[in-house]
């Protein structure tokens, strides 16, 4: 089963450094996206309904779909998908294309309610606590309407701001059946956080997450930066700390990126990359000690608590997005949702979606990207002749370097100057075939992107 993704786009105000989809002075329009979110739903429901009834051969429609919505499904899956219009192999997608009318069928490929716990679910932002109580009843509304019983995903994360999450709406996704909150604490150091235009304080975040616990969340994941202007290696530990002594079950660290058209773009910061690989260094030693298992480059999780959303992520499975900026990838097609919040909700409105790209990836363009996405975790990818026959040089080239530990299958063996040649061996051992593995060291995984353009 595909993940699910739905975008809430509107914030309190942007911090310095955000870079994602988000609108701080658009809170007046949040009762329209809602709606709009709504009719995107709708018609993926629509279509799920005329692709289950077109392969079962039915002659006929239900009454409650009109004849112009059959006409304009049956038009668009005659036509050919755009050609890929861009390479960019990373998520997030950071393309800047001409926007494109593209049928939601072509985004979702099929929309279905998820099967008994089986399916992830995960609403991110932009600041998600930002809505009202009201609105927030909503939300999960229209979850529970499209969606089926919010309850019946075995994961569901809700992204939260320490100063927008009230006890009252902490009850209200508790008994809505969300099970995980991420919550942005970014720095223990209320100047630092003064600094990233962040509104909380260490005070609101520490109530915010006291009230979290006697509402009865477990499952809570905290956000952390490093590198941050003026942030020095003892304020990292001192946060480290912090998290430590609340035993939280989840925590990413993220180090500081300048994006063009932020407010640290614009002041022309410049992060300090030696320290910011110390404080990842130190982050990745200390919650290891601690007892968390880094098991992908940005993230560490006690035993169990695994984003198992974001792992589909990285073992390339599918997902469905949902809301403005929203991307999918389905049947070999990432697509992604207009970010301009006007035209979203306008063309959401009238059942025609907005794509800002769409393409199709195949071939060694298509496993790279799937390498890329299975190197982010600690147990890397399994290797097989295909990856050997398309990057064998790339990955010699990576051994000497020394960025990468790799098990070779049986069928390979490794010569004394890190040539990779094939064996004489079969691999036939009990009538079971064994397979080798490529991953990243950990102590590299902050260079990650290097070993990365390998196979881009």
């Amino acid at each position: 089963m595909p993940g699910y993704y739905i975008h809430i786009p509107f914030c309190r105000s942007r911090c310095h450094y955000c870079d994602f989809t988000s609108y701080a002075d658009k809170k007046i329009k949040i009762d329209s996206y809602l709606k709009a979110l709504e009719a995107e739903f709708k018609l993926a429901d629509i279509l799920s309904k005329l692709k289950s009834q077109n392969s079962n051969n039915k002659s006929q429609i239900n009454s409650k779909i009109s004849k112009s919505q059959t006409l304009k499904f049956l038009n668009i899956k005659l036509k050919k998908l755009n050609k890929t219009l861009n390479s960019h192999n990373l998520l997030p997608k950071a393309c800047r294309l001409s926007p494109i009318v593209f049928d939601t069928c072509s985004l979702r490929g099929v929309h279905s309610k998820p099967s008994k716990a089986q399916s992830t679910l995960y609403i991110g932002g932009g600041t998600p606590s930002f809505l009202s109580v009201k609105q927030l009843h909503k939300l999960l509304e229209i979850i529970n309407l499209h969606l089926g019983p919010i309850k019946k995903f075995k994961e569901i994360t809700f992204e939260a701001n320490p100063d927008s999450l009230s006890m009252e709406k902490i009850k209200i996704l508790k008994n809505g059946g969300i099970n995980r909150i991420s919550l942005g604490l970014q720095t223990a150091n209320d100047k630092l956080l003064n600094k990233l235009g962040r509104n909380a304080r260490l005070s609101d975040f520490t109530k915010a997450y006291s009230n979290l616990k006697t509402a009865g969340f477990k499952n809570i994941n905290i956000d952390i930066m490093c590198g941050i202007p003026g942030q020095t290696l003892q304020d990292l530990k001192e946060t480290l700390f912090h998290i430590i002594k609340l035993n939280s079950a989840h925590v990413s660290i993220y180090g500081l990126e300048i994006h063009k058209g932020t407010v640290f773009y614009k002041k022309k910061i410049k992060p300090d990359g030696d320290m910011a690989f110390e404080m990842y260094e130190t982050a990745r030693k200390t919650l290891t000690k601690a007892g968390y298992e880094h098991y992908e480059i940005s993230n560490f999780a006690k035993k169990g608590y695994q984003s198992k959303h974001n792992m589909n992520y990285w073992q390339n499975g599918e997902y469905i997005g949902f809301g403005c900026s929203a991307a999918s990838y389905l049947n070999g097609t990432r697509s992604k949702n207009t970010k301009n919040l006007s035209s979203y909700i306008s063309s959401s409105l009238k059942n025609k979606p907005l794509l800002e790209y769409s393409e199709t990836l195949s071939g060694k363009e298509k496993l790279g990207e799937q390498i890329i996405l299975g190197l982010r975790t600690k147990k890397g990818i399994v290797l097989d002749d295909h990856i050997f026959i398309k990057f064998k040089d790339n990955i010699e080239r990576l051994l000497n370097l020394g960025l990468i530990a790799i098990a070779l299958p049986p069928a390979y063996r490794l010569t004394g100057d890190l040539k990779i040649q094939k064996s004489r061996y079969t691999g036939q051992a009990g009538g079971r075939v064994k397979t080798g593995r490529l991953k990243i060291k950990p102590k590299h995984f902050y260079i990650s992107n290097r070993i990365f353009s390998e196979f881009v």
